[in-house]
């Protein structure tokens, strides 16, 4: 599992997960225009922060 962040066609950045399985899934964002993934632990919870302005 890869966690990270990367920009939209619209310039956002979104947080993501990739992983074998399902390749690059776009976390979204918390109701703002960018998000930012950190960490993540053994069970797959990612941490990040967002902007919600």
């Amino acid at each position: 599992q890869v966690i990270g962040f990367s920009s939209t066609a619209s310039g956002e950045r979104h947080a993501f997960l990739w992983t074998a399985e399902e390749g690059m899934v776009d976390l979204d964002t918390l109701g703002g225009p960018d998000s930012f993934a950190y960490g993540i632990n053994e069970q797959g919870q990612v941490v990040g922060f967002a902007y919600t302005t």
